[in-house]
């Protein structure tokens, strides 16, 4: 039986917004308590998020199960039972709930000797995905996740207000995949599209895009006059086919709208669309996918256990219909955040994830002050993975994940000592 003794919320550090959320927790009768710990920063600075995750700690002291799956089902419904008392957000009962399931999985982890990969493949954590996805009753992850990941392709996020420099440092760091962002004016797109298609068509070797939509897009009509536009460029003909896929170019309201809907019956050869915003709410990845969406995001602030069914609802489909492009695509890694960056890294080779997209920050120095134990602990379990000022390592583009990350709890190879927070 699993039993969560004690729960803390709080932020690392005032300038800051992630949260830090350290459990305690015993199994069966043993007394010996293991400790967890979860850093993750939310969508925004609203204090929802703190609140959700404030309520989400209080209620897991009080729930008690016989698997990780069983506790994250009973806290998700009393999660869902406050929102609908308080009129909270669904975003805001996602997080929450995230940063508790995360901690946990971290105290599961320590506590089995298991590395999360062993624990989520092997299915000690118990997820019965029947429960939350019908499709996949019966079903194990194992059965439908690609294969595990040691290797991570980073996919350098240059967003529609970066500037050319930072996306040309890039080409000289080896890096040969982006995503880049879209203004939802199809003029201003093309023209910058064009810029950066003709440095990479320059290129020795293979290159991979996609084109982040951030909701941006008016209208259905918008985004095919965009695509169509570019199909006819000649100076896009080579950059075109080196597309992945677009992710969230409609607004959360409008993703499973009737517009839609509508645009992927009349548009059967369209490029693969991504959804990244209906994660929040029951059920919306299956009817997405179903309606003509080619797959999701993983992002750390929406849990493990949706990201988890999302990944294996999209394997099921790709053994169904082989021939589509079925994607599971890595939201943006937490910056500044060793102990936020670790779990994701470890989730996504975990999913079976080829690649991870990286904001330019993620090769800066480390802005975010930790306690001075905190920072000598992790360098030295994880000197493959960080420099001495917590930049990632990175080799052409790619990241190698060795033992200390696959082979550790959940991403983080030493335990944190949550005393030391109180100095900082």
């Amino acid at each position: 039986m699993i039993r969560i003794r004690r729960t803390s919320i709080r932020s690392l550090i005032a300038t800051d917004s992630a949260l830090v959320c350290f459990l305690g927790y015993t199994q069966g009768d043993e007394r010996h308590v293991i400790r967890g710990l979860a850093v993750i920063r939310p969508p925004n600075d609203s204090p929802v998020f703190a609140q959700a995750a404030e309520q989400a700690a209080r209620y897991a002291t009080e729930i008690r199960a016989s698997s990780v799956f069983g506790f994250w089902l009973k806290l998700r419904d009393a999660m869902m039972s406050w929102r609908k008392a308080n009129d909270k957000t669904e975003a805001s009962i996602a997080f929450g709930l995230a940063l508790v399931e995360r901690a946990l999985v971290d105290a599961f982890c320590r506590g089995q000797q298991m590395s999360f990969t062993d624990c989520l493949r092997q299915n000690t954590l118990r997820i019965d995905l029947g429960k939350l996805c019908k499709p996949l009753a019966g079903k194990k992850p194992a059965e439908l996740l690609q294969p595990i990941q040691p290797r991570l392709n980073i996919q350098l996020l240059i967003a529609a207000d970066t500037e050319f420099s930072v996306f040309t440092d890039a080409l000289a760091q080896g890096i040969r995949h982006f995503q880049f962002g879209l203004s939802g004016h199809p003029s201003v797109d093309i023209a910058r599209l064009i810029a950066f298609s003709e440095r990479l068509d320059r290129l020795e070797g293979v290159y991979s895009v996609s084109l982040e939509g951030n909701a941006a897009f008016a209208t259905t009509t918008d985004l095919r006059v965009l695509w169509d536009d570019m199909s006819a460029a000649s100076e896009l003909k080579k950059f075109c086919r080196r597309i992945g896929y677009i992710e969230q170019p409609f607004s959360v309201e409008e993703s499973l709208g009737n517009a839609v809907v509508a645009l992927f019956a009349e548009w059967p050869n369209r490029p693969p669309i991504l959804i990244d915003e209906a994660d929040n709410a029951p059920g919306a990845c299956a009817r997405s996918f179903e309606w003509g969406y080619a797959g999701a995001v993983f992002r750390a602030d929406r849990g493990l256990i949706p990201s988890i069914v999302d990944a294996c609802l999209l394997g099921a489909r790709r053994d169904r219909e082989p021939v589509g492009k079925w994607t599971v695509a890595a939201g943006p890694l937490t910056t500044g955040h060793p102990l936020a960056l670790l779990p994701e890294l470890a989730a996504c080779a975990a999913l079976g994830l080829t690649s991870v997209t990286a904001q330019p920050e993620i090769f800066q120095p480390n802005v975010v002050e930790l306690p001075e134990a905190w920072k000598a602990d992790i360098l030295q379990a994880h000197s493959e993975t960080f420099d001495s000022e917590f930049r990632l390592l990175q080799n052409d583009g790619v990241l190698s994940l060795g033992d200390e990350i696959s082979e550790s709890p959940f991403g983080c190879h030493c335990e944190i000592d949550a005393t030391a927070l109180a100095h900082v």
